[in-house]
């Protein structure tokens, strides 16, 4: 049987089961800043790639958007990204003057 639906069956709240342990928690949230770190350098790099591809025939935007599934518009920040028109964390910003700029 599945362990919430025991829990549960035990007297057990969805809320209490959802807990995580602490030790665990703990751990989960050490990874959060390398595996921030590893997806912002990993963006750095595709806008590179894009950069380099648009920059020798800018017609392959088509091929980009087709094998990636995002739209121009996404495209064209990660060449921005490329060409360090902008900086990484300013894709990650709300504010709405970054918003703009990005």
């Amino acid at each position: 049987m599945n362990k919430v639906i025991e829990s549960l069956d035990a007297g057990e709240s969805m809320i209490e089961k959802m807990r995580i342990d602490p030790k665990y928690k703990e751990g989960l949230i050490e990874q959060i800043g390398a595996l921030i770190t590893s997806g912002i350098e990993s963006w750095v790099e595709a806008g590179t790639i894009i950069a380099t591809i648009l920059d020798d025939d800018p017609n392959s935007i088509g091929m980009i958007i087709d094998k990636t599934g995002l739209d121009e518009h996404i495209i064209m920040r990660f060449y921005s990204l490329g060409k360090r028109g902008i900086h990484p964390l300013m894709l990650c910003s709300s504010a709405p003057g970054i918003k703009r700029l990005a």
